[in-house]
């Protein structure tokens, strides 16, 4: 490797996740295994990563504690050498074909992409978090032109990223929605590729855990809503914090019901995880409407990501 450009960069921003390490040696694995050696690996955050692998196309970048992961990605961002850059959540295990299928996306015309979620087969809490806050991005569902896209598996050209200015940093989370939209205003297309595939462990290990994570992304996604409502059409009565509290369980119960409908091979982990996906969603609109009612105020806890 040299310091010129690279064809891809890696940026993972990193916060203590247990599984950093096994995430950046799949990264190295799945490489070798498609005979990728054009890249670098660059991991972003404060602290001790653990027993990240020696490897020349790993690096750590260390920043300021308590930045939020926006702010870490941006850092990345900076120092990326690629000519196509990836974002991968700290917690999200690549899949074989995951290089091949990166390249492949931005052939003939270069796009924003994002790829799917494979849910774990082991972890409870994991399987909950995964069917309640990403089912528009799991494994299985076809690819398709989106209006915005999240951020656990994100890529495009470094040209486009820093032609609009990168991630906002004053969002703790929703900051991928706010990324994206603005990347589709400037002419970029927005697509859901599943055929790139991550499999994501997040830390989950409660039903208080997993209801804070809704009620945190219910008053972050709010505030992007409201600033770019003609892509998402909820209208005035979408985001008004009277139907957002009247309607919170009508709302949780047909979330419920369309992800059991929409994925029949999942039934079974939709069935067994059905309460913590319905309080989830509960807390998502509760914390939506406490963010309106309360526009500067920071749902959740002060700790940044």
């Amino acid at each position: 490797m040299t310091d010129a450009m690279r064809e891809l960069s890696v940026v993972i921003p990193f916060r203590s996740e247990p599984v950093i390490s096994e995430t950046v040696r799949a990264i190295l694995s799945v490489a070798q295994s498609e005979g990728i050696r054009d890249f670098e690996v660059i991991v972003v955050g404060s602290g001790d990563p653990g027993d990240l692998p020696k490897d020349a196309a790993v690096r750590f970048v260390e920043t300021e504690p308590n930045l939020w992961a926006s702010s870490r990605r941006n850092r990345g961002l900076a120092t990326a050498t690629g000519n196509i850059v990836v974002f991968l959540d700290a917690d999200c295990i690549p899949q074989f074909g995951w290089f091949g299928g990166v390249r492949a996306s931005q052939k003939p015309v270069a796009s924003i992409c994002c790829g799917s979620i494979v849910v774990p087969s082991d972890n409870y809490w994991q399987q909950c978090y995964n069917l309640a806050g990403f089912r528009e991005y799991l494994d299985g569902l076809p690819g398709s032109e989106r209006r915005f896209l999240p951020s656990f598996c994100l890529w495009g050209p470094r040209a486009a990223f820093v032609e609009v200015g990168g991630f906002d940093e004053a969002r703790q989370t929703a900051e991928d929605l706010d990324l994206t939209i603005r990347l589709a205003r400037a002419g970029w297309s927005l697509r859901f590729k599943p055929t790139v595939r991550i499999v994501h462990r997040p830390v989950a290990n409660s039903l208080t855990q997993l209801i804070g994570r809704g009620w945190l992304h219910g008053g972050w996604s709010i505030a992007v809503r409201r600033e770019h409502p003609d892509v998402f059409r909820t209208g005035v009565w979408g985001t008004s914090p009277i139907i957002l509290v009247l309607g919170s369980l009508l709302a949780a119960g047909y979330f419920l019901a369309k992800t059991y409908l929409d994925y029949s091979r999942l039934r079974t982990i939709c069935l067994a995880c059905a309460l913590p996906i319905y309080f989830y969603r509960v807390a998502w609109c509760l914390g939506a409407a406490y963010r309106r009612v309360l526009p500067r105020s920071t749902p959740g806890t002060a700790s940044r990501r």
